[in-house]
């Protein structure tokens, strides 16, 4: 059937010649029928053809079959063909006079993928040029061919990959040079502007993914951050635009019309992962663009962005990472963050280290304050003893430090002290939840058991717990009148505490 159809495909009776889109669907045939038969066609690429068939139709016949045995020789379980060099293949391609311009440019884009499969970077760009030109002819073939089995989204998916694959070339070749990453950060912006033009998810996370990969270099000045701030917004538009569609389009492409042929392994459409691979570019795009403008001091521009890209997320780890940075801006602007706190519980993470960060970035004492208190009181496991002393220190002498009565300050040094007192009787003992409420809320009743402790010092060996007593008894000599006893008692004690390590 396919050999009549061949011999047959130029109707010297009518002067119609059949479509070279269609004809292509019949050597794809043919060369897959060869291949099972199995029978070698040999390196000339010959094919059977009709007597009136002209030199044009069949030079890009042969074209077409040596791409289509390169794809099926990726298929280890049958017979491999004999086939010219990708080269050769290029030059041939090259020398025909096409008559569709749609079929050219996957002629093209199919040279450029097998060029990038085994790392022909010159190949790749001098391919990808040729099909980038096609674009107009491209498209007003679409409206002027009589039989069309391409449409309009299966060029701009043909478009993006190439785009893609010369970017990828580009940035390779480009040894270093920022000019050079330029020029291939805009190829893979085109990229990326074809993918949303195709409505294709796919397509456009992988470009985007492949820009975002080649910004590090124009990371480092601010005059490239600002370069790069106009094309990271466009980026995030079109994953935000190819997502919503996504689920639309699959009910809504023209009947009738075929998508692209397979590209080989390796080459940008595949192994793209929808959700994963697009939640954390667009999470990674707008934490790099809250940057540029927290570095300007735009505050009010960093909020906005972050309130669009947080609403438009689900909620994933990079929901939860933008969250984060909206909490720290709002603490900085001296805005409530209690609700975005609670988001983070309900995420599941551990809102103390949250507290303690927002308390370093707000710029209100009270706001500081309940932070610090937060940061402390959610920190409730026997496991977070330690970091609740390192927080105690710390907000006992931010109390002292900002004029707060000195007694409150002391408290949180000795409810400190307290606590790595206990650890010891607490990890051989494994107390009950009790004794950790009462940590947290009769501190006062605890004050004086170091008293009894101190007297065992010999039964200290934990290096880590006698360098934080030092501190807390330093804080607290600190906090004491120099002529008073209470500060020369708490400097020996924390100058014994210093000779037990030292033993």
């Amino acid at each position: 059937l396919c050999n009549s159809t061949l011999c047959t495909s130029s109707c010297h009776i009518t002067g119609d010649t059949l479509p070279v889109a269609v004809r292509k669907r019949v050597l794809t045939t043919w060369v897959q029928i060869n291949r099972l038969l199995p029978q070698q066609n040999g390196s000339k690429l010959e094919i059977p053809k009709d007597e009136t068939e002209n030199e044009e139709v069949a030079a890009m016949s042969r074209v077409l079959v040596g791409l289509e045995m390169l794809h099926s020789n990726r298929n280890p379980r049958h017979m491999e063909y004999s086939i010219p060099s990708l080269s050769a293949l290029a030059g041939m391609a090259s020398e025909c006079s096409w008559s569709d311009a749609v079929v050219e440019l996957q002629v093209w884009c199919q040279l450029a993928a097998f060029g990038h499969h085994v790392e022909d970077h010159s190949l790749v760009l001098h391919c990808t040029q040729r099909a980038l030109q096609l674009e107009e002819a491209a498209a007003k073939s679409l409206s002027t061919m009589p039989c069309l089995l391409y449409g309009q989204m299966a060029v701009n998916e043909m478009l993006s990959s190439a785009a893609c694959l010369r970017g990828l070339s580009l940035v390779y070749k480009s040894s270093g040079n920022l000019d050079s990453y330029r020029e291939a950060l805009k190829v893979f912006l085109s990229s990326v502007g074809f993918a949303e033009k195709a409505d294709s998810r796919e397509l456009c996370v992988t470009a985007a993914g492949h820009l975002w990969n080649a910004c590090l270099p124009l990371t480092q000045s601010p005059q490239d951050r600002s370069w790069l701030k106009g094309h990271l917004e466009t980026v995030l538009n079109a994953l935000i635009h190819t997502s919503n569609s996504d689920i639309s389009n699959k009910h809504s492409k023209k009947k009738g019309l075929l998508s692209i042929r397979e590209l080989p392994p390796g080459t940008p459409k595949h192994g793209a992962t929808k959700d994963g691979k697009e939640l954390f570019l667009r999470a990674a795009i707008n934490s790099f663009l809250v940057f540029i403008h927290t570095e300007k001091e735009e505050f009010a521009c960093s909020l906005r962005l972050l309130d669009k890209a947080i609403s438009g997320m689900p909620p994933t780890k990079h929901r939860l990472a933008l969250l984060k940075h909206r909490i720290l801006l709002r603490a900085r602007l001296g805005e409530s963050i209690e609700h975005d706190m609670q988001m983070l519980q309900n995420g599941g993470e551990c809102c103390s280290p949250m507290w303690h960060q927002a308390a370093l970035c707000t710029i209100t004492l009270n706001q500081q304050l309940t932070c610090y208190q937060n940061a402390i009181t959610s920190l409730r496991s026997t496991e977070s003893q330690w970091q609740k002393v390192s927080l105690l220190l710390e907000f006992g002498a931010w109390l002292y430090c900002h004029n707060f009565p000195t007694s409150e300050a002391q408290l949180q040094v000795q409810w400190a002290i307290d606590i790595l007192l206990h650890l010891g009787s607490e990890q051989a003992t494994e107390p009950d939840d009790g004794m950790q409420r009462g940590l947290m809320t009769e501190k006062h009743s605890l004050v004086g058991v170091h008293g009894e402790f101190i007297q065992n010092l010999s039964s200290l060996k934990e290096v880590r717990r006698l360098d934080q007593l030092i501190e807390a008894h330093t804080l607290l000599a600190v906090m004491s009148d120099r002529s008073s006893p209470e500060h020369q008692h708490n400097l020996l004690q924390a100058y014994t505490f210093v000779l037990r390590i030292w033993q």
